[in-house]
């Protein structure tokens, strides 16, 4: 039997920083996430991050640590007035961690968390139209394609059709 890899989702501490920029200064890892993921992502935009940028209101954010080591982020982006049973998903992680199964259990447990902690009734994830690694990511977790946005992104001097995923309880 293989041993599948255990991570763990918890908030940021501060000695979190070194490894979230190591892992976020990559052009592939910052390429379909929004322009606030900064690209170069340096030590100062880590520390900015782990000492405030993931409390903001309305959201829950978690480190993804795996053996032990932050290796990216993930979290809840939770809706308000006629939006408020509905949340939004996301994550990323440092390239050196995909195709290793770590992002479909950062997403089920994302799900998990999203489902039974709060009383949602509607969970989604945008996806950039090129990036099918995170739509097949969502798909395995039981999300559906709910519709397709043409040239709604525009990432990093491209444009991209946004495809919208979304799982219920």
């Amino acid at each position: 039997m293989v041993n599948e890899p255990k991570i763990e989702l918890r908030g940021f501490i501060e000695q979190d920083a070194t490894s979230i920029a190591e892992n976020g200064n990559n052009p592939n890892v910052s390429r379909f996430l929004r322009e606030a993921f900064p690209y170069p992502y340096t030590i100062e935009d880590a520390r900015w991050w782990v000492s405030e940028g993931c409390s903001f209101d309305n959201c829950r954010n978690f480190a993804v640590v795996y053996d032990g080591q932050c290796i990216g982020g993930a979290g809840l982006n939770f809706q308000e007035n006629e939006n408020q049973y509905s949340c939004e998903l996301g994550y990323w992680l440092g390239e050196t961690h995909w195709g290793k199964g770590i992002a479909t259990m950062v997403v089920d447990q994302l799900k998990h968390i999203a489902f039974t902690e709060y009383d949602l009734r509607r969970l989604y994830a945008p996806v950039a139209g090129k990036n099918t690694a995170s739509m097949k990511v969502l798909e395995k977790n039981g999300f559906v394609l709910e519709g397709i946005f043409k040239n709604h992104l525009y990432l990093r001097g491209h444009f991209y059709d946004e495809y919208i995923y979304a799982a219920y309880p």
